[in-house]
């Protein structure tokens, strides 16, 4: 989902189909970032809750419902 948060707040409209740039880009730095801060074989299902909450303090946000890259 690629929501215009200025425009859009209650993130209603997906604009991924008309941006796949943007969405290529986002994907691409999000993808370099879990392969170098997180790698091994954490099970999400069993991921301590302080080592969850310390990913949460580093990386200042999560979104609700998507899968944590752990």
């Amino acid at each position: 989902m690629l929501p215009q948060v200025k425009t859009d707040p209650l993130e209603k409209t997906n604009q991924a189909a008309a941006q796949p740039a943007v969405v290529a880009r986002l994907m691409a730095q999000l993808e370099a970032y879990t392969a170098k801060e997180y790698t091994g074989g954490l099970d999400k299902a069993q991921t301590k809750e302080d080592t969850y909450c310390k990913w949460i303090a580093k990386v200042g946000w999560v979104q609700p419902f998507d899968p944590l890259p752990l």
